[in-house]
């Protein structure tokens, strides 16, 4: 005789429902792309404000600690911040500590370099940016560039020498680097973001400024540094890179972040609609059970 089939539970989802209409939910978000009011936060406006200060002709290095799997969350920054200073006709010096993150930036420079307002200025590597490429050892490559960047990046990342950029040609040591920027995934077993640059960088030159950028789920370990001046300013994940955007003035059609925001916004609502099913079942069965258990002993 087959078992009686249970009566239909609405709050019972089925996982493989769950994940269709998440998927369809963000999928459908990021087809029909359309813009939600954005607030800048108080650390984005505060790396927004240091990269403001650059004069031109000034160095930045941007330095990358991400791989492919958290590009999408920080190229926005990445690309963000390339265009600020290039429009302050600042220097771009770039560096990987994770050796992912070198062709990553390289794409992420060539983009913004092939946009309207770049491409008519001409802007050459070697004279206006420059690659140093990978190098193993994360703090002891930050404390080596201290000493002597050429020492520690005899060639870039192409494999031309070092001394034969213009740009670099002036650029020896973090004496002739107004700012430095951090964009990470993550970093050294115990190395908050932008500790190393704090540690081995500052220093040696005081008028050196520390910024940074990572994936949300790392930035909470930054609020310290952040809190006691040492970081600058900190852009925290997408919405972080949203709000940079938005003081750059980007809209949707240049700014990445401004564009997948809606995506990730309908997701946690989504999600919080999930959590609160999840516990409407929980208490309606747990009432269940007890009532049930009134019954048997009655």
């Amino acid at each position: 005789m087959a078992a009686p089939r249970s009566p239909f539970n609405p709050f019972a989802l089925d996982r493989r429902i769950i994940f269709l209409l998440m998927g369809f939910a963000v999928a459908a978000t990021l087809l029909f792309t359309f813009s939600i009011p954005i607030k800048p936060g108080h650390y984005a406006r505060q790396y927004f404000e240091e990269m403001e200060k650059l004069k031109p002709g000034e160095v930045v290095i941007l330095a990358g600690v991400y791989d492919p799997a958290t590009s999408p969350e920080i190229k926005p920054m990445l690309k963000a911040s390339i265009r600020h200073a290039f429009r302050k006709q600042a220097k771009i010096v770039t560096v990987g500590l994770w050796v992912q993150a070198p062709p990553l930036m390289d794409n992420a420079m060539r983009e913004v370099l092939a946009e309207p307002e770049f491409a008519t200025r001409r802007l050459a590597y070697g004279r206006d940016y420059a690659h140093l490429g990978f190098m193993s050892g994360f703090m002891l490559v930050v404390k080596g560039m201290n000493r002597d960047i050429h020492m520690t990046f005899p060639r870039d990342m192409f494999g031309s020498r070092l001394a034969d950029l213009p740009l670099m040609r002036k650029v020896r040591d973090f004496e002739e680097v107004a700012l430095v920027s951090e964009f990470a995934a993550g970093g050294p077993a115990g190395s908050p973001i932008g500790a190393a640059w704090v540690m081995f960088a500052k220093p040696s030159n005081p008028r050196f400024r520390v910024i940074a950028a990572s994936t949300a789920v790392m930035a909470a370990e930054t609020y310290p540094y952040l809190n006691s001046g040492q970081i600058k300013g900190f852009l925290g994940g997408l919405k972080g890179g949203a709000d940079y955007e938005q003081l750059l003035g980007l809209g949707i059609d240049r700014g990445q972040a401004l564009a997948y925001m809606p995506a990730q916004s309908v997701a946690h609502v989504l999600i919080l609609i999930f959590v609160l099913i999840g516990n409407i079942a929980y208490f309606r069965e747990r009432r269940a059970r007890r009532q049930e258990g009134r019954a048997r002993w009655s």
